[in-house]
């Protein structure tokens, strides 16, 4: 009995320490078939997605998006002399362009804005001479790394030398729009494209909206020119075929494609997109489970499931006229704020169909404008209304991509506007949401 007595304490022992190995081993059978669940669950999104044609992972985005060959790469063309012009990087410079843009078409900059810029050129004047040199040639596109976090970093990096370069040849535009010199504007104008359009093919959403931000300021460029009085036919129809070929919805549908395929890939490894080498410090393997713990999250508390129903149904809405496509645009983000979940939220774009539409605008404003300032220099007046204009002088109608009615039209003494109803889809004749592009004639 004595004996007995005295094995009890490490027969109890063993029992809960064959208690404790027992938990162990289911709760890590447990976490095995979770994370068996949750690659099975993304798995069948890959093959879901792959099925409709589409890259699903980095390796598919590698062969849908390969490096551009030698003679196509831009950042072969433009090298080391691609540098971010300094004076764009503070919030003065910044300034004043803002000015300029808000300085009415028919005055002239006030002395100290046209001190300002035309020191940032002469600042910027190697810059300016390369970027000139290098739109002399086609530019093609810029390659990707699509390892990691490599594609975003390229994105991001390259947006913001690109927007660099071309607000330094905005700013050029216009000093030499106010100069009366209209050839250098239009190589100044041409530069931008071709610097906007190295990103036309590229799979973001990010460099698409900064392609649209080139055409907004091509465009602003252009109506300062139309508001005066030394432009020829000859001028007018370099600047139209410059625009003919901007509008181009296919870039973003591409652009929607390889982010989702990118963000599907911080589900399904997570370690390469959210490493926290600093915690790992303190506690190893935190990276791992908190990887983990997001990745399961996202799978099963449906934000994954979200997000690609979203993004499937703006993939597929880009294809569509854009008025149906930013109703759709417009119902996936108040589904959003409905459903707030932390990865959704992070990873889908902000309504890119909303900021297609308005460079939309934007090209066929500008465009008929054009069409309509060569009317006026063959008429000796100006047109009554848009169908004067065709076929001479537009293939067609111009459309408003917010509603799919002919853009509007209204003048006065001073010139006229050319306007679309914008966002808020009501005709405010010009006014309110409007999307205006007005031409002051020189009194």
């Amino acid at each position: 009995m004595d004996r007995q007595r005295k094995a009890r304490p490490w027969v109890r022992r063993r029992r809960i320490l064959l208690a404790a190995f027992g938990c162990c081993v289911l709760l890590a059978a447990l976490l095995a078939w979770i994370s068996w669940r949750t690659d099975t669950a993304i798995e069948k999104q890959i093959a879901a997605i792959r099925a409709q044609g589409y890259p699903a992972t980095t390796e598919d985005l590698k062969k849908a998006y390969p490096p551009p060959p030698k003679a196509e790469n831009a950042e072969e063309r433009l090298g080391k002399n691609f540098h971010i012009p300094h004076a764009t990087t503070s919030d003065e410079e910044e300034s004043v362009l803002e000015k300029a843009w808000k300085t009415p078409s028919r005055s002239r900059f006030a002395e100290e804005l046209r001190k300002n810029m035309d020191a940032y050129l002469t600042e910027n004047a190697d810059t300016l001479r390369k970027l000139y040199e290098a739109a002399r040639q086609p530019l093609g596109r810029f390659p990707v790394d699509w390892q990691g976090k490599g594609a975003e970093y390229d994105f991001i990096i390259r947006s913001y030398k690109v927007r660099c370069a071309v607000d330094l040849l905005a700013c050029e535009a216009i000093v030499a729009v106010e100069d009366g010199d209209i050839a250098r504007a239009i190589e100044s104008i041409l530069a931008q494209l071709k610097l906007g359009n190295t990103l036309r093919d590229e799979p973001s959403c990010e460099s698409q909206a900064l392609r649209y931000k080139c055409h907004k300021l091509t465009c602003h460029v252009i109506q300062r020119m139309l508001g005066k009085d030394n432009l020829s036919d000859k001028h007018l129809l370099q600047l139209a075929d410059m625009l003919r070929k901007g509008e181009y919805p296919e870039g973003l549908t591409r652009a929607l494609v390889a982010e989702r395929a990118l963000n599907l890939m911080k589900c399904d490894q997570p370690k390469r997109y959210f490493y926290l080498p600093e915690a790992d410090e303190y506690i190893p393997g935190s990276s791992a489970l908190f990887g983990w713990a997001l990745r399961t999250e996202v799978v099963y508390g449906g934000d994954l499931t979200f997000y690609l129903s979203a993004m499937a149904k703006l993939i597929e809405a880009s294809q569509h006229p854009t008025a149906q496509a930013t109703l759709i645009g417009d119902n996936i983000q108040r589904e959003l704020v409905t459903f707030r979940r932390a990865f959704s939220m992070m990873c889908l774009p902000k309504n890119p169909i909303r900021e297609l539409a308005h460079d939309q605008v934007e090209l066929r404003e500008t465009m008929t404008a054009i069409a309509a300032e060569r009317y006026r220099l063959a008429n000796g007046k100006l047109a009554e209304n848009f169908s004067d204009l065709t076929p001479a002088f537009l293939d067609s109608l111009p459309m408003d991509p917010f509603d799919s009615q002919p853009l509007r039209f209204r003048s006065d003494e001073n010139g006229y506007a050319l306007y679309s109803v914008g966002n808020n889809l009501a005709d405010d004749g010009g006014g309110n949401d409007d999307v205006v592009f007005r031409v002051d004639h020189p009194s």
